[in-house]
């Protein structure tokens, strides 16, 4: 069922407790030492409200060590309408959720407004009485599947988005495509959308037509493992834009054969190691099934 639209006047952004570190320390100070912009903080200036200890203060607030900190600020935004779809949640604390997004879905309305994970993300944690207004850190295109991150706070979204910049964002991905590359494994640097772009690879399964790599992007342009892949000469099955065709001899993809298997990074608020993972579609085995069985092999094709 899809549910009305409705602004947020508030949401919650942020809550700790003042350690010993910050005890003396201005508020604002605190919020940047823990992820909070300069725009977030300007943000905060016109639109948020901060307590401590449940009582309103401003920016300029002395922090005492034990002080309890909670901070809230609109969204900015009309919020995305809840919508009851199916839902496969991989991680979930109350700053980010990861879910495990299934092929032919939008993340983020666009031209469509229902239907998208976003739609169902909010309706999830509606239903689960969560003040928080989602934002997606990493995107899919319609056809791929697997893991996206949603941040529940714009603070836990900037540390994340830093922390993808910072190189700590590892993202790996299974890619079903043509043919049998020359090498094992190996790095692509060519430019995506005339921007700087690099895409490691490693073989693990061979065919006699086709291939199943581990794909792990350096950087994060649009389309870039397809454009990449295809560049190599081995485009993905299934990519009819980059490709040319949906499959290889009999065998038939669907959609592009990329799954967004694997993600590791650091927790955006306590920093302990993260390392998740997305089962494996059921069309994407069905596909490495009417491949048959491989004459050759590099190293085991992972499993969820």
């Amino acid at each position: 069922m899809i549910g009305k639209g409705w602004w947020l006047p508030v949401a919650l952004w942020l809550r700790f407790t003042v350690e010993e570190s910050e005890h003396g320390m201005r508020l604002a100070s605190a919020l940047r030492s823990r992820g909070a912009s300069r725009g977030l903080l300007r943000r905060l200036k016109r639109h948020g409200e901060v307590t401590v200890n449940g009582w309103p203060v401003r920016l300029d607030h002395v922090l005492h060590k034990g002080e309890r900190v909670e901070v809230r600020g609109r969204a900015g935004h009309k919020a995305v309408a809840g919508e009851d779809l199916p839902l496969e949640v991989v991680y979930r604390d109350e700053h980010l959720l990861v879910v495990n997004k299934p092929a032919g879905m939008l993340v983020h309305p666009a031209h469509e407004k229902t239907g998208t994970l976003a739609n169902a993300v909010v309706a999830w944690l509606a239903a689960r009485g969560a003040e928080a207004v989602p934002r997606p850190v990493n995107r899919l295109d319609r056809g791929t599947s697997g893991l996206v991150v949603f941040a529940l706070s714009p603070v836990v979204a900037h540390r994340l988005c830093l922390s993808r910049e910072r190189g700590e964002m590892r993202r790996e991905y299974l890619a079903l495509v043509n043919g049998v590359p020359a090498r094992a494994e190996g790095e692509i640097a060519a430019p995506v959308g005339g921007k700087p772009a690099v895409t490691r690879y490693r073989v693990l399964r061979r065919w006699e037509n086709a291939s199943l790599l581990l794909v792990t992007p350096r950087t994060g342009r649009l389309h870039q493992i397809r454009v990449h892949l295809a560049g190599l000469g081995h485009p993905l099955l299934g990519d009819t834009r980059y490709g040319t065709g949906t499959g290889t001899g009999a065998v038939r993809a669907e959609r592009p054969a990329l799954h967004a298997w694997r993600l590791s990074f650091p927790h955006p608020v306590d920093g302990r190691p993260l390392c998740l993972r997305a089962a494996i579609p059921d069309d994407f085995r069905s596909l490495m099934g009417r491949l048959g069985p491989p004459p050759e092999s590099g190293q085991p094709a992972p499993h969820p």
